[in-house]
């Protein structure tokens, strides 16, 4: 395994859970700007190749919702993640410019408050530490 493929399955591995979920909307965020460019060069193979990455992602991330824990967080982003997979799928078909873009906002707005959460829960416990 060479170093850069070690270091991101250590990443992974080390990960908690909320570190997990940064990851793969960044990873998201990755493929739709690539998909972004794609479509603006008419490469319409390499954006839906690209769209199609993002679906198991989105997919993954509301099965891994506990909505048992904070039901109207979980009821919200379940939602948003549907709405995502809908729209993944209408952008593909269409090559809808504006599609991709909203994805990439919603994505964006996900990934700012997860990671706001991760550093509060960092620094949370880091405070608890004796």
């Amino acid at each position: 395994m060479n170093a850069i493929a070690q270091y991101r399955s250590n990443r992974v591995h080390g990960a908690t859970p909320g570190e997990l979920v940064v990851l793969l909307l960044e990873t998201a965020g990755t493929r739709l700007d690539a998909a972004r460019e794609h479509m603006e060069a008419g490469r319409r193979m390499a954006w839906i190749a690209e769209l199609a990455k993002v679906r198991p992602i989105y997919l993954e991330l509301m099965l891994a919702l506990d909505h048992g824990t904070a039901p109207e967080l979980t009821r919200n982003l379940h939602v948003t993640y549907a709405w995502a997979i809908q729209r993944l799928g209408e952008v593909g078909k269409t090559g809808d410019l504006g599609g991709t873009e909203a994805l990439l906002r919603v994505n964006n707005t996900l990934l700012d408050a997860f990671r706001q959460v991760v550093i509060a829960s960092a620094e949370s416990e880091a405070e608890a530490a004796p």
